[in-house]
């Protein structure tokens, strides 16, 4: 299904849970989960998951045996270096660029052609949106000597 310019609402950042529309996020919680798998949790980022592909393979870099489907744990160590995977990303998006490195750390590109309808720049400036959100959060993780979880789908 090719998406259209309505369709980069979804590079915003969601932080109030009242505000989730399905269940079709992933959801990034700082310090350790009150009970095991537990979500939905408040002070939790909210990305849903279709951006959130743009910035998976940063997670894998970062999180050793980052699972897509799971409950990931990352250290302080893992933090850290997921927010250096991040501001990279960043820092290659930050100017126009070619379309190609938008797409750069997507792990399964099978729907890369859904994108097609949307231009370069349009994707650009969402991916920007979110991606920053996304290193603030990480950013005041590691500040904080934190765990980050992440569950995924």
């Amino acid at each position: 299904m090719p998406y259209s310019e309505n369709d980069l609402k979804m590079f915003v950042p969601i932080t109030d849970k009242r505000l989730l529309v399905g269940t079709a996020y992933f959801e990034l919680h700082q310090g350790e989960l009150p009970t095991q798998y537990a979500c939905w949790l408040d002070d939790s980022l909210f990305i849903q998951d279709a951006a959130f592909d743009f910035f998976e393979l940063c997670f894998q870099n970062a999180i050793a045996e980052f699972d897509y489907f799971s409950f990931n744990r990352a250290t302080p160590s893992q933090v850290a270096q997921l927010s250096v995977e991040v501001g990279h990303f960043l820092a290659t998006v930050a100017k126009p660029v070619q379309r190609e490195l938008l797409f750069s750390r997507l792990v399964a590109p099978q729907n890369r052609t859904d994108w097609d309808p949307l231009e370069t720049d349009q994707l650009r400036r969402a991916l920007l949106v979110c991606g920053k959100a996304i290193e603030d959060y990480v950013n005041d993780a590691k500040e904080n000597g934190a765990v980050l979880n992440v569950l995924g789908m």
